[in-house]
């Protein structure tokens, strides 16, 4: 077999891989686990949200997170939107803060592994990301399904089912526990009713 067609398969084998991704459409509940902590939070997991349930439609995203102190925080991503919709109740009051996703997102470089790990029935595969913050970590990814966390993880093509982040100096890793596929209303994506705007630098005046 000559080399051009040697390449020419291998070429044709990759573009058939990346042609049967598709977006993933349902819910996925993962549990959190709190891996590390900046001095002085140490036990501060017991007032973090335990559980996040994100619920996709392709590139439409809706995340909740649950805690017993903070109640719950919503977050939105619309499809050719570059924000990111984040709602929580603020005395008395549904607010929300809209953030350009550039402010939120750190590009990772992504090397695939030979490693397999079945999660919820799912063959998983490694990947190991790397940031040029020096924040790097391992995921577990479905292959078959395009990645819908583009601000957490980006550079990231596959949809993970087990993966770590690091926000406000807490490490945490996130494992799905249930995994579901259904139909999703648009619904979940539209933001409530009689809410009201903030900036990110009126909530810390009014916290400080």
């Amino acid at each position: 077999m000559s080399r051009t067609l040697v390449l020419i398969l291998c070429f044709l084998s990759f573009s058939f891989h990346i042609q049967g991704q598709k977006p993933f459409e349902g819910r996925i509940i993962y549990d959190v686990e709190y891996v590390s902590f900046p001095d002085g939070m140490e036990g501060a997991e017991l007032s973090l949200p335990q559980q996040v349930t994100m619920i996709v439609k392709g590139e439409n995203l809706r995340i909740v997170q649950q805690s017993a102190i903070a109640g719950e925080l919503l977050q939105i991503h619309k499809a050719g939107i570059d924000s990111v919709y984040q709602i929580f109740h603020f005395m008395q009051r549904h607010v929300l803060m809209v953030e350009p996703i550039e402010d939120k997102s750190i590009r990772f470089r992504v090397i695939e592994k030979d490693e397999i790990k079945n999660i919820l029935g799912v063959d998983t595969r490694q990947m190991y990301l790397q940031s040029g913050t020096g924040e790097n970590f391992y995921a577990w990814v479905d292959r078959k399904y395009l990645n819908p966390l583009k601000v957490e993880l980006s550079g990231l093509k596959y949809l993970p089912l087990e993966y770590s982040i690091v926000r406000n100096g807490i490490t945490m890793k996130l494992t799905a526990r249930e995994l579901k596929h259904e139909p999703i209303d648009n619904t979940y994506f539209m933001l409530p009713e009689n809410i009201v705007r903030i900036r990110n630098s009126d909530l810390h005046k009014i916290m400080n």
